[in-house]
């Protein structure tokens, strides 16, 4: 009999651990919501290649690491991650979210504010298309300007439309500066959009910036 007390005593202690997360994986724990498809932990990573600004490339980075392409839920996801990572500062990481192409045809249409045009194509609807769907995205939304960072339009020859491009998907630092009654100091994030086809393109084709991050998202162990 004392040792079944014994044994239901220390079950709680067993059964209540954090779970863990892969190496090169951080654990992060969340307020479960609607928008993060009620995730209470979740493990980020951010992991360094040639040219991730290549959308097909960066993916296949977190498929190595059986994850999907990610993104920080809050402030503090993001400074706690960059510090494991040891990521500088003012380098850029890809990060989940790319504007879906009903919005960039629109966009290239007419240009629109992303936080002022009604219907789909507005940032709390569904102008990006994400492919984790544990993370909400308001943290970096609040982050975006108005309108996409670049922009680009040529024309091959003069047999050849005139192509244009916009750039669609999303990177993310953990600089920024803040202006303070002392001066500036530094914030918690700067988002953008980029060129999803990274600099390994032809010179006729517009190219992303340098990066060589990206972030990766999965489930506890």
């Amino acid at each position: 009999m004392p040792s079944l007390l014994i044994l239901l005593l220390t079950l709680p202690a067993v059964f209540s651990t954090d779970p863990k997360c892969p190496e090169g994986f951080t654990l992060v724990k969340r307020t479960p919501t609607a928008k993060n498809n009620f995730t209470k932990e979740w493990c980020l990573g951010v992991f360094g290649s040639e040219d991730c600004g290549n959308r097909d490339y960066a993916r296949s980075i977190c498929n190595n690491n059986k994850a999907s392409i990610s993104l920080p839920e809050s402030r503090e996801e993001l400074q706690l991650i960059s510090n494991a990572s040891r990521l500088s500062h003012d380098v850029y990481s890809a990060i989940d979210g790319q504007i879906s192409p009903r919005c960039i045809k629109k966009y290239i249409q007419k240009f629109f504010s992303f936080k002022s045009v009604e219907g789909e194509c507005n940032i709390k609807n569904q102008l990006f298309t994400f492919e984790d769907g544990n993370t909400d995205p308001t943290f970096v939304f609040s982050l975006l300007p108005n309108y996409p960072n670049k922009g680009d339009g040529h024309r091959f020859n003069d047999t050849t439309p005139f192509v244009r491009a916009i750039s669609g998907c999303l990177k993310l630092s953990q600089y920024w500066l803040v202006k303070t009654s002392t001066g500036h100091s530094s914030g918690g994030g700067d988002a953008r959009t980029d060129y999803c086809m990274g600099q390994q393109v032809n010179d006729q084709y517009p190219k992303s910036d340098e990066i060589r991050s990206v972030f990766c998202g999965r489930p506890p162990l």
